[in-house]
């Protein structure tokens, strides 16, 4: 038996256990021989370390909440480092994560069609691994993605896995290697980087984006083969340089400790680098994708891979079977918006990832089925600017005092602009985008009807010095256009925001302060009033991504919720109405990206996230009591 050790950031020895492999034993795989549950991450990287640079501490507290992690890294990463220092550097970091002290990792070969790829085991906790391609660093992801050439393989001569020759993969083999990898680990989330890069700020690697772009076209392949879900969370890559500090300080301790791991052995790693301690995710889910029918009832959509799913509540508070809407016609972001019509039929607004183009489907009868095909609603670039097309965010869905309903997106020059709904029998719209003007807008945006029915349209905005602001826009008079104002916070935002009225009227916004995560509040003196000179610090359970608020229906207290960072979900009532806030609470579990919340017809309030499983959980009040307690996580499928 052949060992390695390797040392971790607390000096403890990491050791290799060598497992050889019969190759032609492992090279015949088939989904029969699946022996992981399906549930858990997976990440898909360019770089064995991109997954420690840009999806902690996300990926961090997933790890040490018990969830399966499998990180699968696409290229060897060859050129900083040796392909055997990177290996064992991502060892110790992955057993940091773990909170392993004495780590021993078994290495084995794992047969997809036509080649083999090596797979770490950490034997103290089996489910997590690590999974080498071994494709060339720096030149083979692009042209691989695009489909134009083929790459051969870096040989890791690996006594310890067994794998020891070159193998070539074309664009077609190497995404059927990956639905192989989705058919054995079988997760249920998926963590990508960003294929889509804003270009506004720092420019990133093209093995990021392409590596993001051939899992997207993996999952949309392992879905038509075999119906399973994979929810997929894109995270921003080089250009989180430009974004404030987003995480709290325990958070930040622990991304740097499994970062120090890794670069105590793979020396070229970069911990002092701007986008060593913030992280970001791209095309946020939100928390606007659940509505209420008009018969009380709750509805629930979201994003799975590429199909948009639909959970809906019956009269008697059971819920049905998920559901598919149908295709949009390509792939959409995740941040989907729903808002009901003048009549109470809800409508679903989403951003197209291939044309850039805004899209909707409504249902066509009160309480009843959606329509046949989604509506194309243009961009607000098409005419001004086409070139930045690509570079516009995803759209909110807002009912206006009179039931009409508008849509605001952040527009390619980093402004807002807006489309409305011009009458309410046959939900015709005025296509005509308006641009409201505003810089540096983030894709967040959030809006509330406030004072004498007019819209309060609120935006994070990022100026030259990776600092964020709190934007708005307002109503002169109910159904004008909106007018941007200056921003109401100057510095320390680092979330998109989320406004909603207290019982007297008064607007009250909330976001993430930077370097904490703590939840901060900006405050309205009265309904329809100037702003509080500063914002409150409300604490917080840490975490990333927008807070999530709604109101009880019997006397307007207002609930926040958020992802914390153990990877649940923590929840504040207001202690009374207009009043301020108690403390937080943590509900078990672990969530795939944002929470969302609404009313069942009883009226009390529910929330919702989706498990690792892929699979979206609802928590309802025990009783419709403001305040009342949530009881545990069911199971929608």
């Amino acid at each position: 038996m052949e060992h390695f050790s390797v040392s971790s950031a607390d000096d403890s020895e990491t050791e290799i256990t060598d497992a050889p492999v019969d190759v032609a034993s492992v090279v015949s795989f088939s989904a029969e021989e699946d022996i992981y549950a399906p549930d858990g991450f997976m990440q898909i990287a360019a770089h064995p370390d991109d997954d420690l640079y840009f999806m902690d501490p996300e990926m961090i507290e997933g790890i040490r909440a018990g969830v399966a992690s499998t990180s699968v890294f696409l290229t060897a990463g060859e050129i900083q480092d040796p392909l055997h220092t990177r290996q064992l550097g991502l060892m110790a970091a992955h057993a940091e994560a773990a909170q392993v002290t004495t780590p021993t990792w078994t290495g084995t070969a794992l047969g997809v069609p036509t080649s083999l790829v090596e797979v770490f085991t950490l034997d103290q906790r089996p489910n997590v691994r690590l999974v080498f391609m071994n494709l060339p660093d720096g030149t083979s992801l692009p042209g691989l993605a695009a489909g134009t050439s083929s790459a051969q393989t870096v040989n890791p001569q690996s006594a310890t896995t067994g794998v020891n020759t070159t193998y070539t993969y074309t664009r077609a083999q190497l995404l059927t290697a990956l639905v192989t990898l989705f058919d054995h680990f079988r997760p249920g989330a998926l963590r990508i980087l960003d294929a889509l890069p804003d270009p506004r700020y720092a420019s990133d690697h093209l093995d990021h984006t392409s590596a993001a772009k051939l899992a997207n076209d993996a999952v949309a392949q392992y879905q038509t083969s075999t119906g399973r879900r994979i929810l997929v969370t894109s995270y921003r890559g080089y250009n989180t340089g430009n974004s404030p500090d987003d995480i709290s300080a325990s958070e930040q301790a622990a991304k740097t400790a499994v970062l120090l791991s890794y670069t105590n052995i793979a020396t070229h790693g970069a911990t002092t680098s701007g986008w060593g301690k913030p992280q970001y995710v791209r095309w946020a889910r939100g928390s606007r994708w659940v509505g209420r029918n008009a018969d009380n009832t709750l509805q629930a959509f979201a994003v799975v891979g590429t199909q948009v799913l639909f959970w809906r509540q019956a009269t008697d508070g059971t819920w049905g079977s998920a559901q598919s809407l149908p295709s949009p016609g390509g792939p959409l972001a995740p941040g989907l918006s729903v808002a009901n019509n003048p009549d109470g039929r809800l409508q679903v607004v989403g951003r197209r990832l291939d044309n850039h183009q805004i899209t909707t489907i409504h249902q066509t009868s009160v309480n009843g089925a959606f329509a046949t095909s989604w509506s194309n609603f243009g961009n607000p670039n098409d005419i001004a600017a086409p070139a930045n097309k690509p570079r516009i965010g995803t759209p909110i869905l807002v009912r206006n005092q009179d039931g009409l309903l508008q849509i605001f997106v952040k527009n390619g020059g980093g402004g807002v602009s807006t489309v409305v709904q011009t009458n309410p029998v046959s939900g015709a719209w005025n296509l005509t985008w308006a641009d409201l003007g505003g810089s540096g807008l983030q894709d967040e945006l959030a809006a509330v009807v406030g004072y004498a029915g007019r819209i309060e349209l609120f935006g994070y905005a990022l100026d030259n010095y990776r600092n964020g602001l709190l934007c708005a826009w307002y109503q002169s008079a109910v159904k004008t256009v909106a007018n941007y104002t200056s921003p109401l916070v100057a510095s320390n935002v680092a979330s998109g925001p989320t406004p909603v009225r207290n019982a007297d009227g008064r607007i009250q916004v909330f976001y993430r302060e930077d370097a904490t995560a703590n939840v901060a509040v900006l405050t309205q003196s009265s309904a329809g009033g100037p702003w509080s000179t500063g914002p409150t610090n409300l604490g917080g359970d840490g975490g990333t991504r927008e807070i999530g608020a709604i109101t009880a229906l019997s006397d307007g207290r207002i609930l926040l919720y958020a992802r914390n960072a153990s990877g649940g979900v923590s929840v504040c009532w207001q202690t009374a109405p207009n009043a301020g806030f108690g403390s937080w609470t943590a509900l078990a579990g672990t969530t795939v990206d944002t929470p969302a919340a609404g009313y069942g017809p009883d009226g009390r309030i529910v929330l919702f996230r989706f498990g690792t499983d892929a699979n979206l959980y609802a928590a309802a009040q025990t009783t419709s009591t403001p305040g009342a307690p949530f009881a545990g996580w069911q199971s929608l499928g």
